[in-house]
């Protein structure tokens, strides 16, 4: 007489619980229109990806509850295993290996919800017993070694952000440093920034919206159509940066960076000044990695979520 398995048991349990995990992120999505996690990466991953979130996580939620049929129809007897259960796992593994190795060589940011995904089904493969785990560890490896083997640039190297990311433009009435102004439609203290250009008309600025918009209230704002604002959230996060306005300045003398609607807002409203004799600039400027400036205390808002006191029409965000 064949007792019944403990590991089956679990490994139903297991499955159900995943699955109620994806169809309460299926459900989050339909109401919100965006995915909860719990870090800034899920938002990388998600613009940087072309298959809709609610997708993914339909296709996960019919995976997990036929993992569930499958292991209650067992019974918890191994001999009463469907056959496609192991299989599928394998299967699962595959294709979370595809998931990590674009959001480890593409994305550069790794998303808490599917690591939760990951991590439930690398334990179902497990409590299928060691050749099963294995054989799961060698398709995992693979896809990763696969993605390792590709030449693949993430969005924001090679000053792609600075080229890709650029919404639109004001050219300056005075020749000098090139601004990239990374900014949020419904950040008050962006639209504060933006608005204090009406009054200084000097500074040549490119605006990169790190979400979609369709104008630029600004006189003299130059639309330049499609932009990837994928490419401007991917390139402050690069930086370390989860905090907007954030202003980087490109002079003869490299990039330096600027945060906080203060300093943003002086540096802006400052004319260009000429190189020194020994080709130095004499304004002031934050390296743009060492030495990067601490941001004033309440003039930010972060990247991963809106202010809680919105602009009014500076920056009007895309119709659905």
């Amino acid at each position: 007489m064949h007792r019944p398995s403990p590991a089956l048991r679990l490994a139903s349990f297991l499955a159900l619980a995943a699955a109620l995990l994806t169809a309460a992120q299926s459900a989050f999505i339909l109401l919100r229109g965006d995915a909860f996690c719990l870090n800034e990466g899920c938002r990388v991953v998600e613009d940087l990806t072309r298959v809709p979130p609610l997708a993914v996580n339909l296709a996960g939620l019919v995976f997990f509850l036929t993992l569930f049929v499958g292991l209650r129809a067992s019974g918890s007897l191994w001999r009463r295993l469907p056959r496609f259960v192991a299989p599928l796992l394998l299967a699962g593994l595959a294709v979370e290996g595809v998931f990590i190795g674009f959001q480890l060589f593409v994305a550069g940011a790794f998303c808490s919800y599917c690591l939760a995904v990951l991590g439930a089904v690398v334990a179902l493969n497990l409590l299928l017993g060691l050749r099963q785990a294995a054989h799961g560890l060698l398709l995992f490896l693979a896809a990763l070694l696969a993605f390792a083997s590709l030449e693949l640039e993430r969005p924001g190297q090679g000053g792609a952000a600075l080229k890709d990311g650029v919404f639109a433009s004001r050219p300056g009435t005075v020749a000098g440093s090139e601004h990239h102004l990374f900014y949020s439609s419904t950040c008050a203290h962006c639209e504060r920034v933006i608005g204090s250009l009406r009054t200084s008309p000097g500074a040549t600025v490119l605006f990169h919206p790190i979400d979609r918009v369709q104008t630029l209230d600004l006189p003299g704002a130059q639309l330049r159509g499609d932009y990837a604002a994928e490419a401007n959230r991917a390139l402050l996060t690069g930086l370390g940066l989860d905090e907007i306005p954030v202003l980087i300045t490109k002079s003869a003398d490299g990039y330096s960076i600027l945060r906080g609607e203060t300093a943003i807002t002086a540096r802006l409203g400052q004319p260009a000044a000429p190189a020194a004799a020994n080709g130095q600039s004499p304004l002031p400027t934050a390296p743009l990695i060492p030495g990067l400036p601490p941001a004033t205390q309440g003039e930010g808002c972060q990247v991963a979520t809106d202010c809680d006191d919105p602009p009014a029409a500076t920056a009007r965000p895309a119709a659905p």
